[in-house]
């Protein structure tokens, strides 16, 4: 009887350090492979996540790239906008500031008109200074100091310039008149050419010769 209990005890002994055993490695097994699963899972977040920061970092940047290019092309487009806005005041004014309003509009679309004809500069102010060997395009930029503006008549020239320049307003009496003078001066154009008077000035399509 005893030698039966004794067997059985070390049997249960034998069965229990083999499943101890077992339990042991198979612990030893399995959770370090659960680290290192989970320690690459976490470094797949990480860089999933951190791939996504850069792709969207860069993203910014591009964006904010093409914002500060905008910006400058806007900024040097306001600016020249302006060049071209006071080259026509100027032109206004100088030419006209005692004309009725249709006079100096008509002033306005005759220098809009030059610079859209392929044979005159393609800017306002391209056309406002225009000079050839002996004249000048308008007389006021060949003669030297300017006399000092009336604020009050350089603001509407300078509004009457806006409207033309900005938004299209044109005189519909000149038409595509590319010429005009004073009534005092005496060119000796074709009066065929003649669209209209409008206050002291006479304007013409072209400025040719009498035949």
């Amino acid at each position: 009887m005893t030698t039966d209990c004794d067997e059985w005890e070390k049997r249960a002994t034998r069965a229990t350090k083999v499943f101890l055993v077992s339990a042991l490695v198979f612990l030893m097994l399995y959770i370090p492979g659960q680290i290192i699963f989970t320690m690459k899972q976490q470094l797949d977040f990480v860089q999933s996540e951190y791939s996504h920061y850069q792709a969207s970092t860069q993203s910014m940047v591009h964006d904010l790239t093409l914002r500060l290019q905008s910006a400058s092309k806007l900024e040097a487009k306001t600016d020249a906008q302006q060049q071209e806005l006071k080259c026509l005041a100027d032109n206004i004014y100088y030419e006209a500031a005692t004309e009725p309003y249709e006079g100096r509009l008509a002033v306005a679309t005759v220098t809009i008109n030059r610079m859209h004809n392929r044979n005159f500069p393609k800017t306002i102010c391209g056309v406002v200074y225009q000079k050839s060997e002996t004249a000048c395009a308008f007389s006021w930029t060949c003669g030297g100091a300017l006399a000092k503006t009336v604020p009050s008549l350089y603001n509407e020239s300078r509004k009457i310039a806006a409207r033309a320049l900005l938004m299209g307003d044109k005189s519909t009496e000149v038409q595509d008149a590319l010429y005009f003078h004073t009534q005092a001066v005496d060119t000796g154009t074709n009066q065929s050419n003649l669209i209209t008077q409008i206050g002291n000035h006479l304007f013409f399509r072209d400025l040719k010769e009498t035949q």
